[in-house]
């Protein structure tokens, strides 16, 4: 009789619960019928499989909205189809509730997402529907970066890497020596004590953030390793090497910073930082100041760059997106990417453009407005 009672009361609890999140869910509908009516938006998409091999995606709405941009999250269910890219876009616009949202389809300026084989695949066929694809750049940026993590590309550098590494997993396996570390920090009257950082090469700036934490605690490991005889420091052109390198890579780090801004519009801010990270990238090959194995670095970073972005000469930058980078991935700046840069106030005097390419740029975005007036006339 009890577990007949505990039954009906826990049944008439999730009835209840059910009704109350349906209208949960029609106050939302309404709510963001209403904020997205006659709304230009885009789209970002993200599909990953958990540890429990089970595949979700979410989607998110970005606008702007009293010159702020505006992103709310329309999705984040599991996904029970393929990820192949033919389910990943029937789910885009069909399973991912944004059509309850009052959104327009003819008005989503384009969906971006990250660079993985599906997702190119995925973006190929967004755009064979007419909706523009745009890969994700702190994505694509980080692919570029990542070749700093292997010594292969430091000749003459001592396994710089591989003995900054062998350094973090030192203090990682043995607590006896981090505990000393930290005291000594807290010695030397430092409130919070460090720890280092482990580099792994698909966490974003991970290569950066390590060797960056490994100089601040220099001091600290140089006395460690004086006085309790630890079998694990760097030489000093290790360290001097170490610092060239967090100098290069500095520049990478504080783009994708200022990209993952969620309150200011960003994509019109890429076609000039990828001009500058360019012309920084050449700037480490041309200093006689870094090691060579340094500005062997530069040159392998900067030609893998140009592979993904094209080299930047006049009068390739507005047409480089026409071709294809590595595995089929996008290259060059995306059109809209360069229109969007074109008409925000913080870059469209195009100062960093080549002239021919402000040229090109200006046919183009004539050519956009054209097209646009006619496929939305006023």
């Amino acid at each position: 009789m009890v577990m007949v009672d505990y039954l009906f009361i826990y049944c008439s609890s999730f009835v209840s619960l059910c009704v109350d999140v349906g209208k949960l869910k029609a106050d939302c509908q309404f709510k963001l019928n209403c904020r997205f009516k006659g709304k230009w938006y885009s789209l970002s998409i993200d599909h990953w499989t958990a540890d429990s091999k089970e595949s979700y995606v979410a989607v998110t709405a970005n606008f702007i909205e009293d010159w702020k941009m505006v992103s709310v999250v329309l999705c984040c269910s599991r996904h029970f189809g393929s990820s192949e890219a033919g389910d990943i876009v029937e789910e885009l616009f069909k399973e991912s509730d944004v059509t309850y949202t009052g959104l327009d389809r003819s008005k989503c300026m384009g969906v971006t997402s990250d660079t993985a084989a599906n997702m190119v695949s995925a973006g190929r066929g967004l755009e064979a529907v007419d909706v523009d694809w745009i890969g994700c750049f702190a994505h694509i940026i980080e692919l570029t970066t990542g070749l700093a993590f292997d010594d292969e590309h430091l000749p003459n550098c001592d396994d710089v890497m591989s003995s900054a590494r062998a350094l973090n997993g030192f203090f990682a396996k043995s607590n006896q020596a981090l505990e000393i570390l930290k005291d000594l920090q807290t010695q030397a009257g430092i409130r919070r004590a460090l720890s280092v950082i482990q580099d792994v090469v698909t966490r974003w700036w991970s290569t950066h953030q390590s060797l960056e934490r490994l100089l601040k605690l220099k001091s600290h490991i140089e006395y460690g390793f004086a006085t309790a005889k630890w079998n694990r420091t760097l030489t000093a052109d290790q360290w001097t090497t170490i610092e060239r390198i967090v100098a290069v890579l500095e520049p990478f780090k504080a783009v994708q910073k200022l990209l993952e801004g969620d309150s200011y519009v960003t994509i019109s801010l890429v076609p000039t930082t990828v001009i500058q990270l360019r012309v920084q990238l050449q700037a480490v090959i041309d200093d006689e100041i870094n090691p060579p194995g340094v500005r062997n670095l530069g040159r392998v970073l900067l030609e893998d760059f140009n592979i993904r972005w094209g080299t930047g000469e006049p009068g390739t930058i507005v047409y480089e997106h026409q071709t294809r980078g590595p595995r089929q991935r996008p290259k060059g700046i995306p059109l809209k990417t360069l229109l969007a840069s074109a008409v925000d106030p913080r870059t469209h005097r195009l100062g960093v453009f080549p002239a021919q390419d402000r040229d090109d740029l200006k046919r183009e975005f004539r050519k956009f407005i054209i097209a646009f007036e006619t496929k939305f006339p006023r």
